[in-house]
Formats: C-alpha cells, structure tokens, sequence
C-alpha cells in the first residue's frame, strides 16, 4: 500500500467520523419521547389502574393551575424587587417584597406536599410501598437537571 492510498483512506475515515459527529451535535436535547414525564413515572411506579390515572389527572389539573397563580405572583415580586433598586433608602421596602417571595415560596411548596399527599391517598394499600419508594425520589424527579428515576423499577 503506498502513501497517497494509506492518506485517502485516513481522509475518507476522517470525514465520516466528522460527519457522524456533526450529525450528533446539532441533535438538542433528550429526544421525545425517550424521556417520560414526571407524570407517566409516577403513574407507572405506583401501578395506577384507569380509574386512578383519571382521578390522578383531576389532581395534576388542579395543583397546575394554583403552582401557575403562585409562580406568576413570585416573579410579579421578583419583578417589583428589581425595579424598585434605584429608589434610595428602599431598603424596608425590598424587605418587605422579599418577605413576599419568601412567602410564597412556601405557599408554593406547601402545596406541592399538599398534591403528593393527594396522590397518596389515591393509593390502594398495596401501593404504599411504592408510594413511600417514590417519596425519596420526589426531589430527584422534578429536578430539571437531574437524573429522573423511573429506572429504578
């Protein structure tokens, strides 16, 4: 073999490695479908029936709705924080919003409690022990950086 046939074959190696590669970068994101919902996780995990699924969705239904009205009220306060930083001597008054978002940001995670006790109780007794197993993975299943944990049954 000589050396102008070893370098089209490393060049022809070369591009298609590259074109492989370009091919997988401009591929955002975890492709749908690949990666469930926290909904179909949590659905799975506790092995809803029917029924349980349709009630279940009422609950998602609801808890959307008033996460979105305490969401919105948060970045509302976080908005006013930030425009109210070139009034002088506002200090009592960033307090003040601050005690706002701080408030509702508990409210917020009150009821996110408040909806996982509402799915609990959509359990039969047998789906306990897969209700108190998903409980430990609560925070690691909304986390949106994080590993979701619907593989570990």
């Amino acid at each position: 073999m000589n050396k102008n046939r070893f370098y089209i074959i490393i060049i022809i190696g070369l591009l298609i490695f590259n074109g492989i590669f370009v091919f997988f970068i401009t591929q955002k994101g975890p492709r749908k479908g690949l990666r469930k919902s926290p909904k179909e996780i949590i659905s799975k995990r506790l092995n809803f029936r029917e029924d349980q699924n349709a009630q279940y969705e009422e609950l998602i239904h609801m808890h959307r709705s008033k996460t979105v009205e305490l969401t919105n009220a948060i970045k509302e306060s976080r908005n006013a924080l930030y425009n109210t930083m070139s009034i002088n001597g506002s200090m009592q008054l960033h307090d003040s919003i601050i005690n706002n978002i701080t408030n509702s940001q508990a409210e917020l995670e009150l009821l996110n409690i408040s909806h996982f006790q509402d799915i609990k109780s959509l359990c039969e007794p047998s789906q306990l022990d897969d209700f108190n197993a998903l409980s430990r993975d609560l925070a690691k299943l909304f986390d949106k950086h994080g590993e979701h944990p619907h593989l570990k049954k």
